[in-house]
């Protein structure tokens, strides 16, 4: 893609003990070839917290962008999270779609993780992803789990 013009707002605040926040993003640009639609895509997300407590979630479409005619791809995602002292969990949920010429290739992936603040700027954390892949055709189907354990230093 060539040309590309990207852009967004947000919100954050505060209604008594309720925070909001909320984005919107949309990205154009020209294709390099023909062959291919041009990049059309835009996402909208929110978050709301409460005493520690976060749920979140968003929506992305890119139509048509970088690929041939009669294509369609989108995504999902919804989470939650919660934070007590030094300790905080999550889970997030991703599904996605590309769908060319009426075939569906689908994507999933719940995310669960948890960290917890020893001392200020170290962090251990842990995180267990489960994906699913579904593809066009059984024999390009893949499914798997990640496992991810960590320490984040900050200075």
């Amino acid at each position: 893609f060539g040309d590309i013009l990207g852009a967004g707002l947000n919100y954050e605040g505060k209604f008594d003990t309720i925070g909001l926040a909320a984005a919107f993003t949309g990205e154009m640009g020209d294709a390099d070839t023909a062959a291919v639609e041009d990049l059309r895509a835009w996402n909208i997300g929110t978050v709301l917290s409460f005493s520690g407590f976060s749920l979140a979630g968003s929506y992305g479409d890119w139509s048509d962008s970088g690929n041939a005619n009669n294509s369609d791809s989108d995504y999902y995602t919804l989470g939650g999270a919660y934070d007590f002292g030094p300790f905080g969990a999550s889970v997030t949920w991703l599904d996605s779609n590309v769908e060319v010429a009426g075939v569906d290739n689908d994507f999933q992936n719940l995310v669960i993780g948890a960290d917890y603040s020893l001392a200020p700027g170290l962090t251990p954390y842990a995180e267990v992803s489960f994906f699913d892949a579904d593809a066009a055709g059984a024999a390009l189907d893949n499914e798997g789990t990640i496992l991810l354990l960590g320490t984040e230093l900050a200075f």
